[in-house]
């Protein structure tokens, strides 16, 4: 008896011992995936899927070896302690984001991280599931996760007058109402469709997944960057020699929209460049925005061929009909600026082609300075930059409609239009029976990543006047029905019809990226006295002013007329018997441009 009452004991605290080690282990909401903190209790409608999906822990005041999320169900407010903990996870390189926050809390979050609050709310949406930003050796991600409760796509269920076939446009006759019914004799044949299917649903855990794949993704992230820097670098530096080549090319902005609808994946990227031409041929001196914006387009998790079943047609549904991209800057006041001059802009329209390029290449005569991080600099030889991205892409028709005319304005706009051809008919005739499809072009049932690039220059009259550029990013797909055919005759057309649409609005603010209008590079010295010349890089009158008194300058002013002339810089000695550095400010006198100079002089 005494044995049993033991073995009934044992049993009553291993159970207690298995429910504590499962309560300790579910604390926090943790997945046992990748390490996520959170300050504050994740509360909006992706909350669940990230607390399943990776290793949640409360920021525990003292690690950055993760990613944040700050999610307050009262708003984002910033203070000394949150400003504090913001910044030591992006010097650490994590990134940190709000989850669940509208257009003020973004913008005071920026505030707190010590960019310009100048985020726009997308078209349509009062809030974002999510809003990141990482610094990863001194360029800028943000990454945007959409709601998609709010803004919901048109359905149109429309029966188009032409479609796209091939290189093509076919005509479409309009079809007598179904069901058909064909007689011939005693022998009745009737045709119908199937019913489609529901409307897709969002995916949640995908959405979530794509949120933690970018907060994760840092190496990726950075090594695409520094490509990316480094094609422009290798270009300049090619024109450049002596203390005219670049340190330092360019802060880098991306920014990624996720606006997937519907559990179609839409996540557009875009990459921001600027640079600014100093006293060119023309005397006259302007800011140029490179733009690479990229697709990331999915609708396969929709997509559906489903084949006939006797005189039930075939249907192919939820596939893409066409994607659409228009870009235009904008003034302060959100007005369209088309005193801007877009000077190029690629892929080219195509037709009947499987290929397609995206590549762009300029040449910059003059003086030209990249923004950077520390010193930036010019180079007085001509410059040639390039780039290039190719795709195969068979049965896809690329329109680039940029430069259109409104009101007979040339617009400065870059516009394109991907097109797909709609599903092809297999087998038939029968004698009372359906044809099934082939399966819709690869592209437009599956990832399709589009590259449009271009170049923006802005005059001087027109930089202060810009404050970014915006964009629309439109889908519609399709769905199709199968022909039917009696006694070997076609009787009942195949149809081809666009099902679903939508189209939004993005700003991408461009006046933290805004190209210096004064520049000079960086100089290094041994422990020798000795002096260089500084070449300058500017179209303006200007100023020169030195930080250490052991590092002299021969002029502290001068004119645009006599920039090229640049200055010499003097240090004495180092005798400190330590590495030292001075700073030189530069400025335009019309207060509108200033740079650094970095000078190091060495104690050996």
């Amino acid at each position: 008896m005494r044995k049993e009452c033991r073995n009934h004991v044992y049993i009553v605290i291993f159970i207690l011992i298995t429910l504590c080690a499962v309560a300790a282990g579910g604390c926090g909401g943790s997945g046992g995936g990748e390490k996520l903190y959170v300050m504050g209790g994740m509360h909006g409608d992706l909350a669940d899927e990230l607390n399943e999906i990776c290793d949640v822990e409360s920021y525990d005041g003292l690690s950055a070896d993760a990613p944040l999320i700050i999610s307050r169900e009262d708003g984002f407010s910033t203070d000394e302690n949150t400003a504090a903990v913001v910044r030591k996870f992006l010097d650490a390189g994590m990134s940190v984001g709000l989850e669940h926050a509208d257009e003020r809390e973004i913008n005071d979050f920026l505030d707190t991280l010590g960019l310009k609050g100048d985020f726009v709310m997308p078209s349509g949406n009062s809030y974002v599931e999510y809003y990141g930003v990482k610094i990863l050796s001194g360029d800028i991600f943000s990454y945007v996760m959409l709601n998609d409760d709010e803004s919901l796509p048109e359905l149109l269920n429309e029966f188009p007058n032409e479609i796209v076939s091939g290189d093509l446009l076919v005509s479409q006759d309009k079809t007598p109402p179904w069901q058909p019914v064909v007689t011939s004799g005693d022998e009745t044949v009737s045709f119908d469709h199937p019913s489609l299917d529901s409307k897709p649903t969002a995916n949640e855990l995908s959405m979530a997944k794509d949120i933690v794949n970018w907060m994760n993704g840092s190496a990726r992230q950075a090594k695409e960057a520094a490509d990316g820097k480094a094609s422009v670098q290798r270009a300049l530096n090619s024109a450049a020699s002596g203390t005219n080549d670049l340190t330092q090319v360019s802060r880098m902005y991306e920014k990624t929209y996720n606006a997937s609808q519907w559990n179609n994946t839409f996540e557009i990227t875009v990459d921001v460049y600027a640079c600014h031409t100093y006293n060119e041929a023309d005397k006259q001196d302007s800011d140029w925005f490179f733009i690479k914006q990229k697709g990331q387009l999915n609708p396969s998790a929709n997509y559906s061929n489903k084949d006939h079943h006797r005189t039930t047609t075939a249907v192919i549904q939820n596939y893409m009909v066409e994607y659409g991209f228009d870009n235009w800057m904008v003034n302060k006041d959100n007005a369209v600026n088309n005193s801007v001059v877009l000077k190029e802009s690629k892929p080219d329209t195509t037709v009947g082609s499987s290929g397609f390029s995206s590549g762009i290449s300029f040449s910059l005569g003059g003086s030209v300075g990249f923004s950077g991080l520390s010193g930036t600099g010019g180079i007085s030889a001509g410059v040639s930059y390039s780039t290039s991205e190719s795709q195969t892409v068979p049965d896809c028709q690329v329109q680039n409609e940029s430069k259109g005319s409104s009101n007979n304005i040339t617009q400065q706009n870059a516009k394109w239009k991907y097109t797909f051809s709609r599903p092809l008919l297999k087998g038939g005739p029968y004698f009372a029976a359906c044809n099934d499809f082939y399966d819709a072009p690869l592209a437009s049932r599956s990832l399709f990543q589009p590259v449009n690039q271009w170049a923006w220059t802005v005059g001087p009259n027109e930089r202060d006047k810009i404050k970014g550029f915006k964009f629309k990013f439109r889908w519609m797909t399709g769905y199709s029905y199968s022909a039917g055919y009696a006694w070997w005759i076609k009787v009942a057309g195949e149809e081809h019809h666009n099902n679903a649409a939508q189209e939004r609005e993005f700003y991408v603010s461009l006046e933290d990226i805004m190209p210096p209008l004064i520049a000079a590079n960086n100089l290094d010295f041994s422990q020798a006295a000795g002096y260089k010349k500084l070449e300058l890089g500017t179209f303006r009158d200007w100023t020169a002013e030195s930080s250490e008194s052991w590092c002299t300058l021969s002029r502290a002013a001068g004119t645009k007329e006599d920039a090229d002339q640049g200055i010499y810089v003097d240090v004495s000695q180092n005798t400190t018997g330590v590495n030292r550095e001075a700073t030189i400010t530069l400025k335009t006198k019309d207060g509108k441009g200033s740079s650094t100079v970095r000078v190091f002089q060495s104690r050996y």
